[in-house]
């Protein structure tokens, strides 16, 4: 289960992604399109973000508050490892939590991850 200050992390990562995709990256025309999968079983959590379709990224020069928002804070939080990669063909963002105890045993394992496709209304 995914606790109540992992929400907040996430949802200030996502919020970063979002903005930058829109105003850099695969949002910024009409062409581009996020991909997100998250799994969760054996008390792992795991989310990637992954942009296609937009235009060529370049790799920032400098690391940003919100690159260290995103790498330093999730990491933190989810007792794990986010890692921002400016692939020329999209960024990905992996969010990986190491395993917290045991899992619960009503929490639903062994299932097909959940995928969404988010496109903004330009």
């Amino acid at each position: 289960m995914i606790e109540a200050d992992q929400v907040f992390a996430l949802s200030l990562a996502l919020g970063e992604l979002a903005t930058n995709a829109q105003k850099y990256g695969v949002w910024s025309d009409d062409k581009g399109r996020v991909l997100i999968e998250w799994t969760q079983r054996r008390g792992q959590f795991e989310l990637i973000w992954r942009e296609v379709g937009g235009p060529p990224v370049i790799e920032p020069a400098t690391s940003g508050f919100g690159r260290e928002l995103i790498e330093a804070a999730l990491s933190h939080e989810f007792r794990g490892e986010a890692l921002l990669k400016f692939d020329p063909a999209g960024v990905v963002f992996t969010l990986r939590s190491s395993s917290i105890g045991q899992e619960p045993a009503d929490q639903i394992s062994g299932l097909p991850p959940v995928t969404a496709t988010v496109a903004p209304e330009i």
